[in-house]
């Protein structure tokens, strides 16, 4: 991410993706492991988990290690447009003069100009784990997305399933005690039946 330190991750703590997620998104990955451990396993995993390499080099050795450079596909186009979903759901549950309120002016810079912060506002919380799931094919189960506020941070968060295969996570503000409205709602888009419920 433009800087000059790597950050190291094991892989028993990819699991815990929190704690890589700001890394997601224009940061160079380098994959490490003994020679005759398959490096491809530990693609696939991050795959699982999201992270599609659009590039990657020949595995080079180096003191007794092999290690792999690859260039993650998802950019932040992808959580831009994501983040652009949930506002607008925003909107639609709480009206457009509540999502003008300055609480939200951090993720509409987000959307708008593509303004980034220290923290991240959307997040991969999930990757479903239907079988033959090859990461690229839509699912056609339908889309969720839900709106809460979330009480011990006073954040406004959103939650957007995309074909019951990609959840994120969107913080739409920061912690706001001023905000103190219920703030709760959902639909489910059944792209079966072409019907939109309420959650």
């Amino acid at each position: 991410m433009g800087e000059s330190e790597w950050h190291w991750f094991l892989e028993a703590e990819l699991d815990r993706t929190e704690s890589w997620q700001r890394f997601r998104i224009d940061a160079d990955t380098l994959i490490v492991g003994p020679p005759d451990q398959e490096l491809g396993r530990l693609c696939d995993k991050l795959n699982t988990l999201g992270v599609v390499f659009k590039k990657m080099g020949t595995p080079e050795k180096h003191a007794g290690l092999q290690q792999m450079f690859a260039e993650p596909v998802l950019d932040d186009i992808i959580f831009r447009g994501v983040a652009k979903i949930a506002l607008n759901f925003l909107a639609h549950v709480m009206g457009s003069g509540f999502a003008l309120r300055t609480e939200f002016d951090g993720v509409r810079d987000y959307v708008r100009l593509g303004t980034k912060r220290q923290a991240s506002l959307v997040t991969l919380l999930s990757v479903s784990k239907m079988e033959h799931d090859d990461g690229i094919s839509p699912r056609t189960v339908g889309h969720v997305i839900m709106l809460a506020r979330d009480k011990p941070t006073q954040q406004i968060t959103c939650r957007v399933s995309l074909f019951d295969h990609l959840t994120y996570h969107v913080v739409l503000s920061e912690s706001y005690p001023t905000i103190w409205y219920p703030l709760n709602g959902g639909r489910y888009f059944d792209l079966h039946a072409l019907k939109i419920s309420e959650l």
